[in-house]
């Protein structure tokens, strides 16, 4: 019988093979002013949450803010700590069932000790179908008085000349909401970020670009909201800005607030769609699914200071130039492929399974 080896596993290896070789003293610098970086976030009293994908395995992202010590998290860890959603549809049908794609799954990070998720690509266009990370409990209703997303990311290449993706996902962005996409096309081949905010019914909604967003490099962004201003920020620069049309449009029902939990991974209805990452169905009109790591995500209840974005950019922007960040990916990318060619023969005999404390024969190629 033949198999191929999970997709968990693979990445298990390629956490290890992917690590690169710097000298120690270097490695040394980078995790303390790494560890700055992560002290500075955490420092700051508006933030809400604040995942920094450093578990490396399993189906949780850790939330590095202490919202309530008497509550867990779905996964066992602290509250507002997401899951990877490793199932489609009714939750009947595997994740790995190629009819629906592939689910987020970790990878290597913006340095060689740290890991990052890998978003999933979905085929099917239905958005309750596609596998994501979810369970963050923000609904929008945090950002009454305003408030700020940011984080890092990084675009996969793909040979498409139109693709686009989700990176963060509450509600659809229209009548209830906000999403930050990324998208390139014959006309912008070197891709967009666009953040767009709903608005109340008959109102023309807040939407904001920043670019270039070059694919293979690591990217700071940032968005800042209240009920005056919208900003969006590019690798620590203000991209664009405009008058906000109001507060976040929160995504449960008002008159049954306690039914918005139970459609929090992704309703038919425009309700229930809590904030979320990685969450990519495929596209209605043909547009290919562009693929992404994503390295830390902050949720602030305020809208910061645009000091504040770049302190945030200054202190955890990568130090290496573009030039170097893309020979990296593309040593990534081919390691990547080559793990995904491995495939293993199994005897018959073992009916597909790995038997406790009985050794057999297994012929990897």
């Amino acid at each position: 019988m033949q198999q191929t080896i999970t997709r968990q596993i693979l990445n298990l290896c390629t956490l290890l093979l992917l690590v690169t070789s710097p000298a120690l003293a270097d490695v040394a610098q980078q995790q303390a002013a790494y560890e700055q970086y992560k002290q500075m976030m955490l420092n700051e009293p508006s933030l809400i949450r604040f995942y920094t994908f450093e578990n490396g395995s399993g189906d949780e992202i850790t939330n590095h803010v202490d919202i309530d010590r008497s509550q867990r998290a779905v996964t066992g860890g602290p509250l507002g700590s997401l899951t990877i959603q490793r199932t489609k549809g009714s939750g009947h049908a595997l994740s790995l069932d190629p009819k629906f794609g592939p689910p987020p799954t970790w990878s290597q990070g913006r340095w060689p000790w740290k890991s990052a998720i890998y978003s999933g690509a979905e085929t099917s266009t239905l958005p309750w179908q596609a596998s994501k990370l979810f369970r963050s409990g923000i609904t929008g209703v945090e950002f009454a008085k305003g408030g700020s997303l940011s984080g890092w990311f990084r675009i996969h290449e793909v040979d498409d000349q139109d693709a686009s993706c989700n990176l963060i996902r509450m509600g659809n962005g229209y009548s209830t909401g906000l999403v930050l996409e990324y998208a390139k096309a014959k006309w912008n081949p070197e891709g967009r970020l666009e953040f767009r905010l709903a608005a109340p019914q008959g109102v023309s909604r807040v939407q904001l670009t920043a670019k270039p967003c070059v694919a293979g490099v690591w990217h700071h962004f940032a968005v800042t909201f209240d009920d005056q201003v919208v900003r969006l920020y590019l690798d620590g620069k203000l991209a664009e800005e405009k008058s906000s049309t109001g507060p976040v449009i929160p995504t449960t029902y008002e008159n049954m607030p306690m039914i918005g939990p139970f459609y929090e991974a992704n309703s038919p209805s425009r309700f229930g769609e809590f904030l979320m990452l990685a969450h990519n169905p495929a596209k209605s009109n043909g547009g290919a699914v562009a693929r992404y790591d994503i390295g830390e995500f902050a949720v602030f209840n305020k809208a910061l200071e645009s000091q504040t974005i770049i302190k945030q950019y200054e202190a955890g922007k990568p130090q290496t130039t573009e030039a170097q960040q893309l020979a990296l990916y593309h040593q990534q990318k081919q390691r990547q492929q080559t793990l995904d060619a491995i495939m293993i023969d199994l005897p018959s005999e073992t009916d597909g399974y790995f038997r406790v404390n009985k050794p057999f024969t297994a012929t990897i190629h």
